[in-house]
């Protein structure tokens, strides 16, 4: 999976830094280079966001709005694929609810 399309997207962005500033203070940003994203620490130093990757929390963040991508439009038929399917990577499912939540109410900001 290539995260580079998700993180294209504005709201992706912010809520992977403020998920990441939440958990740890040193993360500092995420930072495109035009060919590839990279999170940088409070050190100035960059890793790469990629799925071999050793940040879970990224990962995590990044497989949900990638499901919650998928499925915006059909919120039953992602419950019936996380429940019916062995899904090779991991989901927030309160993540990707509050995702589901905020579409409802807000489509705006996802644009």
């Amino acid at each position: 999976m290539n995260y580079s399309h998700l993180l294209k997207k504005a709201y992706v962005v912010n809520l992977i830094e403020a998920l990441l500033n939440n958990y740890n203070d040193s993360i500092n940003e995420i930072i495109d280079d035009k060919q590839n994203f990279y999170i940088k620490d409070i050190n100035d130093n960059l890793s790469l966001i990629c799925p071999q990757m050793s940040d879970q929390k990224v990962k995590n963040i990044l497989n949900t709005v990638h499901h919650f991508e998928e499925y915006k439009e059909k919120p039953f038929d992602s419950y019936i694929i996380r429940k019916c399917v062995n899904q090779n990577y991991y989901i927030d499912n309160n993540l990707l609810k509050e995702l589901q939540l905020q579409y409802s109410i807000n489509k705006n900001y996802f644009d």
